[in-house]
């Protein structure tokens, strides 16, 4: 049963017939339940759709804290989640009985500020893998200084890591130790960097994209 909030001219919550009230942003909502449609032939188109979206959510999924900072500029009215799989959902498709990524154009971030330039990737043979890059175009904001996100994601998919706060604009390098579900297979990394204002303000760097083999 769903309760009337602000007296009856006010929102509600919760479920009343049909229909559930919710609120998000401080604004209330309406929507209707979803009909449930039971299909015991679903189409091979139908299945791959599905397999794509699974895959294009788990990478969004797996991003979360990236996507939360990279995405809050261009969010609007929208979660961040909603901006970041629109941004990325043409970049996986059906192909071969599997779903395959368009790496290079994979997005984290959607922001004002150039992306690193010249993102280079040394991997040394205790497994340090270092990053450098060139420059970028503000290093710090009202104090604040700009910081380095990172997101390692496996070839095939089934694993990557994200790392936070990983180091300052202005060091112009950083490493990471591999762990060992990233050895024996090829690496994508994608990078970005931006303040805690980004939660407010659009200080926030496209995503720059590099790629190596920890074979």
């Amino acid at each position: 049963m769903g309760s009337i909030r602000k007296g009856v001219l006010g929102g509600f919550m919760g479920k009343v017939g049909s229909v559930v009230g919710s609120k998000w942003k401080g604004t209330y909502l309406l929507r209707s339940l979803p009909e449930v449609i039971k299909r015991k032939n679903i189409s091979l188109k139908c299945l791959q759709q599905r397999a794509r979206f699974t895959q294009t959510n788990r990478f969004i999924s797996d991003a979360r804290h990236l996507v939360r900072l990279g995405f809050r500029p261009v969010s609007k009215n929208r979660t961040t989640f909603n901006a970041a799989y629109d941004a990325n959902d043409t970049f996986f498709q059906f192909e071969n009985d599997h779903v395959v990524a368009d790496f290079p154009n994979l997005q984290l971030s959607k922001g004002g500020l150039s992306k690193l330039e010249n993102v280079h990737l040394t991997l040394d043979e205790t497994g340090v893998l270092q990053i450098r890059w060139g420059t970028v175009d503000i290093i710090q904001v009202d104090g604040e200084e700009c910081m380095v996100h990172l997101f390692v994601y496996r070839d095939d998919m089934q694993y990557s890591k994200s790392y936070i706060d990983l180091a300052k604009a202005s060091d112009m390098s950083a490493e990471v130790m591999l762990t060992d579900s990233m050895k024996g297979h090829k690496l994508h990394l994608y990078a970005f960097y931006c303040t805690a204002s980004a939660l407010t303000k659009d200080y926030v760097s496209k995503t720059s994209y590099a790629e190596i083999s920890a074979s």
